[in-house]
């Protein structure tokens, strides 16, 4: 997903669809990596497992160039070298102005945006790497069971991305923030209701519930980065800022889900993680309502200022025509009509900028 400053340009009204197919495919590695590595490794010994890992990598290398080829054949020029054309001559002090100037220009939706994501990854991630044990414990699965109980939302995202994504594009328009709160509320009482319940069927049921909630998520949240890469020259500082917050959150939760489960008893512990990943859940809710409020209250504003601008133009007119229809001014009426075509009473929001949230 870090290819938002090409995706963007290229796919920019069906970015959430082309977002589906991706996570499509990223899930499908995943699958693939949870169910194949172990088989590599109990049937052919732990090398053949990292081999097989380290050509399913370099295969990247191959596709990344061809990707490149395909973008240079497409008369493609990323905004990011067209920035750089632009500031060839500029002094490098000047260039780091600029690029501080750009971050503190991001405009506060995208502040809260990346707040979702972080508190958001920082449920999921964790949840994938510690997920396996706490369903050995609290549910006395088996390891190869667990493991494969984990692996059914990747399967779920894996398969109806796309069609998520589809219907983002085609039905959400406007509603994407909305969709996106729903979709990360879900994550509360799956994780509550994991805290709870011992059932041995209610792991299976709140997995197939978490890959539909993950998919809708995934897909939203992946889409809605276009709508802030508003300016070239914030896009790249815009995904680097993303991505930095998306790996701070799991990291430190990790930290702290390992700090609570070796401090306590097991079980124990294991409880109190999940219910921590719902209340982190419910941040992401919150964030996603004030997201919505303020895009909101923004469009408003917008819709004021066209008003008052659509005022002052129908009054230039009026003055200019009142102007022209005066006899004394007659003979200056060939100067007067030139005036009048040389007078743009145009919208320039080219200051302000519009989400379709």
């Amino acid at each position: 997903m870090g290819n938002i400053p090409i995706t963007v340009v290229l796919f920019r009204d069906r970015y959430s669809l082309i977002s589906g197919f991706t996570n499509g495919f990223l899930r499908l590695g995943s699958v693939a990596n949870f169910l194949l590595s172990p088989y590599l490794y109990r049937h052919h010994g732990l090398p053949s497992a990292i081999w097989v890992s380290c050509l399913c990598g370099m295969s990247s290398v191959v596709l990344v160039l061809g990707m490149k080829f395909s973008l240079i054949r497409l008369g493609y020029e990323s905004p990011e070298r067209l920035i750089r054309k632009r500031s060839d001559g500029m002094p490098i002090h000047r260039r780091l102005i600029t690029k501080i100037r750009n971050v503190c220009r991001l405009p506060k939706e995208f502040w809260i945006f990346a707040g979702v994501g972080m508190s958001a990854y920082t449920v999921l991630i964790p949840f994938f790497n510690v997920g396996s044990a706490i369903f050995q414990r609290r549910y006395s699965l088996d390891p190869q069971e667990s493991d494969g109980l984990l692996s059914l939302p990747e399967a779920i995202t894996a398969v109806i991305s796309p069609l998520v994504g589809m219907f983002v594009d085609t039905w959400t328009q406007g509603q994407r923030t909305v969709r996106m709160g729903i979709s990360v509320s879900c994550f509360v009482p799956i994780f509550a209701a994991l805290a709870i319940s011992t059932d041995p069927r209610a792991p299976y049921i709140c997995m197939v519930l978490f890959g539909l909630a993950w998919s809708f998520f995934n897909s939203i949240f992946w889409g809605l980065i276009s709508t802030f890469c508003t300016s070239p020259s914030q896009v790249g500082i815009s995904i680097g800022i993303l991505g930095c917050a998306l790996n701070i959150g799991p990291t430190l939760a990790l930290l702290v889900f390992g700090v609570i489960q070796s401090a306590m008893n097991r079980r124990n512990g294991d409880v109190l993680v999940l219910w921590l990943m719902a209340v982190l859940s419910l941040i992401a809710v919150a964030a996603s309502i004030a997201l919505r409020v303020l895009s909101t209250l923004r469009s408003r504003r917008l819709e004021a200022m066209d008003g008052d601008l659509m005022d002052i133009n129908s009054r230039l007119a009026q003055t200019l025509g009142s102007v022209l229809s005066d006899p004394s001014v007659a003979s200056r009426s060939d100067s007067g009509r030139s005036a009048l075509e040389l007078t743009d009473f145009g919208d320039d929001r080219k200051d302000y900028d519009t989400f379709e949230l």
